[in-house]
């Protein structure tokens, strides 16, 4: 018997090897060890179709958005693929090894992308369907995972639809993003906005979440959204309408409303009508799923999701953690035994020796007897020592304890508290107030939380309180920020998943969205209002749309029979024929699109043609080409090429100076004025960036400049 072992990259491959040697398998036989460097293979460009689906033509210039539009729809009758670049030998070493293997043992991240990686290899290897094929399913990289793992492989055919969804998500991205990008960047130039406008399944109805929360602040009038409450002066108590009592918004009347239920309980008589007081007891929270840690990790350290999400991934592959990518609260009971037989030694890691260990059995709210993929964001059985941890960078100590501190908390005793509701009637209408006296704060004691205890007076039922009516704007609704996104909206609306969602918003935030202030708010770039509005209420920008297909794609991995690759593609292709019928008409239509002129979008200027036009320069009157294309390793370039009266080329100017991408705005700035100032540059170590300008030479070329004294020196050439 010979059996390779197929791992998803070098570090887990190690890992794998030294955990095979610490056990036992005599029935793997021989064992060859394997790895991956993540996906080895990609989507074909859709040139290599058909030369008709390439945007460029031969020599490199754009085609027209006509000539786009005429050469779509963009559907392969199969769909292909190649090595990526570098790959080729590493495939072939993996290849031979299998075909010499009697059984291959997948141990790639027992996920979806995970299966897709190995797969892919797989399937693309002669002879494979004559082996025997099981998988390691494991929820945590440490050693002792992965020899239960060796001990107990499944059946292949348990994560092979996982790789059915990946590989059928990407194929509808592909075509989601080749047909829909091309039909409106090309329908929108033929109104003037040079801008590229790329459309995604998961990314356009994000924007749209992110466009409607900005029209609400735009809209948002003050003076019309107000909240009547009764303060009780002399204990500093304020009460408030039960049920949206008090509330007035445009929709229900505004101002005018407010004004008139404001005085009709100026002038009636509030009454107590009921005082009820019973113990509480809170339970420590849930365990962290992967979008609620991400939430914490930027309350407490103001880290992007991001930035968590690549911190969590290297414990991960250390061994540190479970399984980073999940949705899931609980944890398996075998999870909970390790957890409690080493509580202690967790608690030293983070200085709680003084927390009461209460809980000691599992409780429902944590742990699960149900089969999970993968459990929730939990410390692993391998625990560092303490002179081991101080040796980490502080970020990944920091999340390492609040894994372990929200983890630990499990085993804590409840908070318990007495919540006193008075409720007080006025004109019929019903307000309460909330007090909360602390007897045993239990686990909020050991973590950051605002307990919010407020004690209330001794008020009694039936008498009469000189309330005073209140009436106040309600706070109008803040932008959301990258936590907010990934936290809960996309979540609720079911916009990707924990693998991708931080990566969605990074990614819309190259062409649609800017991050600003300290807590960094996402706000529409002016590309995102014109999309929005020319998709208007399409499918597209639909959360609902994206749910269901991801819902779809979910069955797929599930191995639902019912839920079928060819099935959701034929379906997406039926919704992308609909809409390059639909759109051309509204554009024919001349749709409504924000108030947003071509020249308004910083990039979103005429398409580039080779005829030039003419720009005064400090140096003289030219006629300048402006180009784009792409060159032969792929990269995009700007080019303003000047011409003297003749025609005659004078002088290149290249759209990327010292590392810098310029706009066209910019370029344009620079050969009209001479200079571009205060732009920021990339130091060549890549650490850190610089101030600088750029001044435009007599000579025509670009250099840098630190102050604005070269201003001085450009002079008109006579």
């Amino acid at each position: 018997m010979k059996t390779v072992v197929l791992a998803e990259k070098p570090d887990q491959k190690r890992k794998l090897e030294a955990a095979y040697r610490a056990g036992s398998f005599p029935e793997l036989g021989d064992v060859t060890f394997v790895n991956a460097r993540g996906h080895l293979y990609e989507l074909d460009a859709p040139e290599s179709y058909q030369t008709n689906w390439n945007r460029q033509n031969e020599d490199g210039s754009y085609k027209t958005p006509d000539e786009i539009l005429e050469a779509l729809p963009i559907y392969p009758e199969a769909f292909k693929y190649h090595k990526k670049s570098g790959t080729a030998k590493l495939i072939t070493e993996i290849q031979q090894a299998i075909q010499s293997a009697d059984q291959i043992l997948i141990a790639t991240d027992p996920d979806a992308e995970g299966a897709s990686i190995a797969w892919k290899i797989i399937w693309r290897t002669k002879n494979f369907r004559n082996k025997v094929i099981k998988q390691l399913s494991y929820n945590a990289q440490t050693l002792d995972d992965f020899k239960q793992a060796f001990a107990n492989p499944v059946p292949a055919e348990r994560y092979q639809p996982m790789a059915y969804q990946a590989i059928t998500r990407e194929q509808s991205d592909w075509l989601v993003g080749m047909n829909a990008s091309r039909l409106v960047t090309s329908l929108l130039r033929k109104k003037g906005y040079r801008a590229n406008f790329p459309v995604g399944r998961v990314q356009t109805p994000t924007v749209a979440k992110i466009v409607a929360r900005e029209r609400e602040i735009q809209n948002y009038d003050p003076q019309q959204n107000l909240r009547v409450t009764l303060l009780d002066q002399a204990h500093n108590v304020t009460f408030k309408g039960i049920d949206g009592v008090g509330e007035f918004r445009p929709s229900n009347g505004g101002q005018p409303a407010a004004q008139a239920f404001y005085n009709q309980i100026a002038a009636g008589q509030s009454v107590i009508t009921d005082v009820v007081t019973t113990q509480q007891r809170q339970n420590a929270p849930a365990l962290f799923k992967f979008s609620k840690l991400q939430a914490e990790s930027s309350r407490r350290f103001k880290w992007s999701p991001k930035k968590t999400s690549d911190i969590y991934q290297k414990l991960y592959e250390q061994g540190w953690v479970s399984y980073p990518r999940t949705d899931e609260q609980h944890i398996a009971p075998s999870e909970f035994d390790y957890l409690k037989a080493n509580v202690l030694e967790y608690l030293a890691l983070v200085n709680m020796h003084d927390m009461p260990i209460t809980y000691l059995e599992p409780r429902a709210k944590y742990v699960t007897t149900k089969a999970l993929d993968h459990s929730a964001n939990i410390p692993s059985s391998q625990i560092p020592t303490t002179e081991e941890l101080a040796t980490w960078s502080e970020e990944k100590q920091q999340l390492y304890r609040l894994i372990l501190e929200r983890t630990l908390l499990m085993f804590a005793p409840d908070m318990v508290y007495d919540e006193t509701m008075v409720i007080v009637t006025n004109s019929g209408y019903q307000f309460k107030a909330i007090g909360k006296v602390i007897s045993d704060s239990g686990w909020t004691s050991f973590t950051m939380v605002d307990k919010q205890a407020q004690d209330l007076p001794i008020y009694k039922t039936g008498a009469v309180l000189q309330l005073v009516p209140q009436m106040n704007s309600i706070a109008a609704p803040k932008r959301y920020t990258e936590t907010d996104m990934t936290d809960h909206v996309m979540d609720a609306m079911g916009l990707g998943r924990p693998s991708t969602q931080a990566g969605i918003i990074e990614k819309i935030e190259e062409t649609y969205i800017n991050k600003t202030g300290k807590r960094g708010e996402l706000s529409p770039k002016p590309e995102a209002f014109v999309l929005v509005d020319f998709l208007g209420k399409t499918m597209l920008t639909s959360p609902d749309m994206t749910a269901n297909w991801e819902i779809y794609l979910d069955k797929i991995g599930a191995g639902d029979q019912n839920a079928k690759p060819e099935t959701f593609l034929q379906t997406l292709q039926q919704f992308l024929e609909q809409l390059r019928h639909n759109l051309p008409q509204r554009l024919a239509q001349d749709a409504v699109i924000s108030p947003i002129k071509p020249d308004d979008v910083e990039s979103a200027h005429r398409p580039f043609t080779d005829a030039s036009e003419q720009i005064e320069t400090p140096y003289g009157v030219y006629h300048v080409q402006l180009r784009e294309g792409k060159n032969k390793s792929g990269k995009s370039y700007l080019l303003a090429t000047l011409l003297d009266q003749q025609e005659q080329e004078m002088a290149k100017i290249w759209g990327t100076q010292y590392g810098k991408k310029l706009t066209v705005k910019q370029l344009k700035t620079l050969l009209s004025q001479g200079i571009v100032k205060n732009l920021t540059f990339k130091k060549k170590s890549g650490e850190g960036t610089y101030k600088a300008s750029l001044v435009l030479t007599e000579n025509f070329e670009v250099k840098l400049s630190f102050d604005d004294k070269n201003r001085a020196s450009l002079k008109k050439r006579k």
